[in-house]
């Protein structure tokens, strides 16, 4: 979705369809060896959480075509859902001072002693030398670039520095690589949450952030062979809340979809999952 939808549902013989869907996005940390040293610092990590404003970002990308689009606090169900539990994935929730008191009570120097948005002071730590990260997502996605050029301005007041590096074949050729410091991108799921077993454990085939806890892990494959719905709700949300633990990710929200037509088509309906838009075209007709 883009802002451009704004002025669509303005127009006539036009109907706009609008609600959630299984499409989440976030922000992965490297975790392996192709990624920035620091980035396997907890505090490194809490402190890049916690200097990001997602209330601002869910503002300024989604108020005309989203408005009130909440903050996403689980990786695995949705804010939709019943089952859904919210994680602290921001432990010290957004403060710039707090981000900049986690880095310097760590030995890290160099950067500002209080935020500011005209800094320009960069902190380097011990052991890992200077914040200074690559950010990857998808040229050419206004949505991605936005949210980029906020979580850059936000972080670079509290002393840490984001490098864009968006491109094409950021999701279908650098990501898969796990040779980079910071992705942005959406997983597309749906209603069955079994497709998170693999994104999260130990291993996992699309485990792209090389993260491994050996007791999520457990809590995920048992949740694959657990068929007492709500004990497996239980599983899931255990494992979601020990991944916020973790502090490896950064949930921004679900994103709205939107179904767009012409309004003399009769039938049509939005599906929030993978399936598509034309998933009941056996219903449709047009009106002339």
């Amino acid at each position: 979705p883009q802002q451009q939808i704004a002025d669509i549902k303005g127009q006539r013989g036009i109907t706009v369809q609008t609600g959630s869907q299984f499409s989440w996005e976030h922000v992965d940390f490297q975790l392996g060896a192709g990624g920035h040293a620091a980035l396997k610092r907890k505090y490194v990590r809490q402190a890049i959480v916690t200097g990001i404003n997602r209330a601002q970002m869910r503002q300024v990308l989604y108020k005309d075509i989203a408005p009130n689009l909440p903050a996403l606090n689980n990786v695995i169900y949705k804010n939709f859902q019943p089952e859904y539990q919210a994680h602290k994935y921001q432990p010290h929730g957004f403060s710039q001072r707090k981000a900049i008191q986690l880095l310097r009570s760590n030995g890290c120097t160099g950067g500002p002693a209080t935020p500011s948005a005209r800094n320009r002071d960069i902190y380097s730590c011990p052991g890992v030398g200077r914040l200074e990260f690559d950010f990857h997502s998808t040229a050419g996605n206004q949505q991605r670039e936005l949210a980029f050029q906020i979580m850059q301005a936000q972080l670079r007041s509290v002393g840490i520095q984001l490098n864009s590096r968006f491109s094409l074949t950021a999701l279908t050729v650098t990501l898969p690589t796990r040779n980079w410091d910071i992705m942005l991108y959406a997983w597309v799921g749906s209603p069955e949450p079994a497709g998170s077993v693999n994104i999260h454990r130990c291993g996992g085939t699309q485990n792209h952030q090389n993260y491994c806890s050996r007791p999520v892990s457990r809590l995920l494959l048992r949740s694959n062979e657990t068929i007492n719905k709500r004990q497996r709700a239980a599983l899931l949300n255990r494992a979601s809340q020990l991944i916020a633990s973790h502090v490896v990710t950064l949930p921004l929200y679900a994103r709205p979809t939107f179904l767009i037509h012409d309004s003399r088509l009769r039938g049509a309906l939005l599906n929030p999952t993978n399936s598509g838009p034309t998933w009941n075209t056996e219903q449709w007709s047009f009106v002339r």
